[in-house]
């Protein structure tokens, strides 16, 4: 469904659609893992003030946190 509207999506989001487009579950937690990764990347090159929009999912905003933190771009105060 996601290939019928016509967006552009990268490589990497693509082939996690691929591998988990059967597995509901673990399609999300490969998204909440890839945004994850995105959030580190960003705060590896220097961007700050990075937000999360979780849509009234907390598991997902703490995911990003541990993320953040476990890289060492937070303290216990300041991410979540």
């Amino acid at each position: 469904m996601v290939f019928m509207c016509g967006a552009s999506l990268p490589s990497p989001v693509i082939k996690l659609l691929a591998k988990h487009e059967d597995d509901a579950q673990a399609l999300r937690a490969a998204g909440v893992r890839y945004a994850c990764d995105q959030l580190v990347g960003l705060a590896q090159h220097g961007v700050r003030g990075l937000h999360v929009y979780s849509m009234n999912h907390p598991d997902i905003a703490a995911s990003a946190a541990d993320a953040l933190r476990a890289a060492g771009f937070c303290g216990s105060s300041s991410c979540g």
